[in-house]
């Protein structure tokens, strides 16, 4: 096994290695904890016996992981002649804002911006708003409480869920990043659960807003007499079940009805919660299916009958010492109401779903004629049966030469008597050229080569480089994704322009010549005795390709004086190319052109500018000029 990348540190900062599998729980908007057991071996027993709640754990997903987890309940006991310790840990940052408090009290009303400002100030984690927030009015705001405690009312009084990366605070509206993959019982998924939680079930709801001051202080009447603003929502399953009276929504701030009217169906459609839970198993050779909270991914149970388009909410992660992980548990937060109810009442739109992946057989009118054919075929056929020591031999009366072999290697098909046979099927598998028509549904079906590089997939075709996962083709209805090269396109003549991914052809640099202070002009090129670096042009592009080429002319008074040329960026920094040369002036005109070439690193489609740049090595004139420049590969 390799070398660990779990460790444990002391409040001193001590690390040590540690060998353990570890269980990290982590929700949307949640506390994310973490659970281990150190049983004492070569490894653990460095620590075992010191370790307590002033320790962190960390290391956990491997060798680039920065995250720490500060130990809360730690539980020391024997087994056997062995010491072993039970460990229960969560999040610094969890920890850390638990553990600080802010004693101002604030009564006002706030923006999402002051409100974090004042919450992070003094700790060393910043935010970054990744939407939108409208202001709130606080009343008796921190006062004494934790910062956590602060941090989720937050959350929830600008309705926000949050991502943490290193010491950055991400806080969105709403987490969600459409993901490619599924999560189906008979591809990466095992003991699938529904749970539908009905306990808060409203059909209707009603609003109140644009008025001043708190909901229930009482100011001025109650809020009902003091809003401007009154709206309410109903379901249609209220003309069922009748109506379900959720709590009213209350807020001063919401001024505009389509917000208010926003606000009111999200209570009521989002008040039957279902949550799917499943374990997920990472598919050889598809290594890029890796859930995160956030993602949006189809799950599918044909035995529970259940698919949906759900929301990665929770992740119960297991890994070894090495950050491999063993297992994983997924919840997805599932439908809200209108989207069951739709799918429960729409019959011909379920209809057709069912026949599109297989679970229904669709009527004979409407097959076709091939499917015609094979069925009036077989119904028709007048067949005499003989019982041989090859097997049962079934043979056309109409037509002796069609005859059809069954015994225990497979099923054989003739067309001359019985004199060969073609294979339909036998347990080396199917021959596809037996078959003359039919439909494979891969939502159903998973086609894979020998190696598991090559997959069909539902919608999704998938090949990849078996020596590196990070080359690879997928193809997806209305999209072709190519990764690592590998792409080669053929004009119709046979060229080709685009060769592993990399476009053949060269895209021109704009150039802006430049005469500065301390140079002279030849009418061709700059002219300079300076050992100061002097402009020459400005060279202008957007970043689509990987090399810049940059065309110049040179030449020196003497052929112990170098031209220094370099390609700099905007003002100065490092050169990121440099080219000396030594040919005399009016004498060596074969060698007066060359071309320097600049590594710019994988594009990124910005915009760049650099600079052609020129002096004298030793004090004597040299001459510099662009005559072009290009981008490829």
């Amino acid at each position: 096994m390799d070398s660990p990348t779990l460790y444990v540190m002391n409040a001193a900062g001590e690390q040590f290695p540690a060998m353990a599998e570890t269980t990290v729980t982590d929700g949307l908007n949640e506390d994310k904890t973490l659970s281990t057991l150190f049983v004492e071996n070569e490894v653990n027993e460095a620590f075992i016996g010191d370790l307590d709640k002033t320790w962190y754990v960390g290391g956990v997903e491997g060798p680039a992981d920065d995250k720490l987890w500060k130990v809360t309940i730690p539980r020391l006991r024997s087994s056997g002649e062995r010491r072993v310790v039970s460990v229960q840990a969560r999040l610094k940052f969890i920890d850390d804002m638990d553990n600080d408090r802010i004693y101002e009290r604030y009564d006002e009303s706030m923006t999402a911006a002051r409100f974090f400002t004042l919450l992070f100030d003094g700790t060393p984690y910043t935010f970054q708003f990744q939407g939108s927030f409208a202001s709130q009015s606080w009343e008796g705001l921190f006062d004494g409480e934790s910062r956590l405690e602060s941090f989720q009312r937050g959350l929830e009084r600008y309705e926000m869920e949050y991502e943490l990366l290193g010491n950055q605070v991400y806080l969105h509206p709403r987490i969600e990043r459409e993901q490619p993959y599924i999560m189906h019982r008979r591809l990466n998924a095992s003991d699938i659960e529904k749970e539908e939680d009905a306990s808060e079930f409203w059909t209707y709801a009603r609003g109140f807003g644009d008025y001043e001051g708190e909901a229930d202080s009482g100011e001025n009447g109650g809020v009902t007499e003091r809003a401007n603003l009154v709206r309410e929502y109903e379901s249609p399953l209220a003309k069922v079940v009748g109506r379900r009276h959720a709590p009213p929504v209350k807020n001063g701030n919401i001024t505009q009805v389509a917000t208010m009217d926003e606000a009111l169906k999200n209570v009521v459609e989002q008040s039957v919660k279902v949550a799917i839970t499943n374990e997920f198993h990472v598919l050889k050779g598809y290594p890029y299916a890796k859930p995160e909270n956030g993602d949006v991914i189809t799950v599918i149970d044909d035995v529970l009958q259940y698919e949906a388009q759900t929301r990665v909410t929770k992740i119960e992660t297991v890994r070894d010492a090495v950050g491999k992980i063993l297992s994983q548990k997924v919840t997805n937060g599932g439908q809200n109401i209108s989207e069951r109810q739709k799918a429960q009442l729409n019959a011909a739109g379920k209809f057709i779903s069912d026949l599109q992946k297989g679970r229904k057989t669709i009527p004979f009118n409407f097959q076709d004629g091939a499917s015609k054919l094979a069925t009036n075929l077989l119904l028709a056929a007048r067949t005499e049966v003989d019982f041989t020591t090859q097997g049962l031999v079934l043979t056309d009366k109409s037509n002796p030469n069609l005859v059809t072999l069954v015994n225990s290697a497979g099923i054989g098909i003739s067309e001359d008597g019985g004199q060969t046979f073609r294979d339909a099927l036998t347990g080396a598998g199917l021959v596809a050229d037996v078959v003359t028509s039919g439909t494979l549904n891969t939502h159903l079906a998973r086609i894979m080569g020998t190696d598991g590089i090559f997959i069909i997939d539902g919608d999704e075709l998938f090949s990849v480089d078996p020596d590196n996962p990070d080359k690879f083709v997928r193809i997806t209805p209305g999209n072709i994704l190519v990764r690592g090269g590998g792409a080669t396109f053929l004009r119709p003549d046979g060229y080709a322009f685009l060769v592993d991914g990399i476009a053949r052809q060269n895209m021109l640099v704009d150039i802006q010549r430049v005469y500065p202070n301390g140079t002279e002009f030849d009418g061709y090129r700059n002219v300079s005795t300076q050992q100061v670096i002097k402009d020459v042009a400005r060279l202008h592009f957007k970043h689509d390709f990987r090399y810049l080429h940059v065309y110049v002319s040179h030449s020196s008074e003497y052929s112990q004086t170098e031209c220094i040329m370099t390609i700099e960026p905007l003002g100065f920094g490092e050169p990121l190319a440099e080219l000396r040369t030594n040919n005399v002036d009016q004498t060596d005109y074969a060698n007066a052109e060359s071309v320097i070439v600049v590594d710019l690193g994988v594009p990124d489609g910005s915009r760049r500018s650099l600079w052609l740049r020129f002096r004298s090595s030793s004090g004597n004139f040299v001459k510099c000029a662009c005559i072009g420049a290009w981008g490829n590969g």
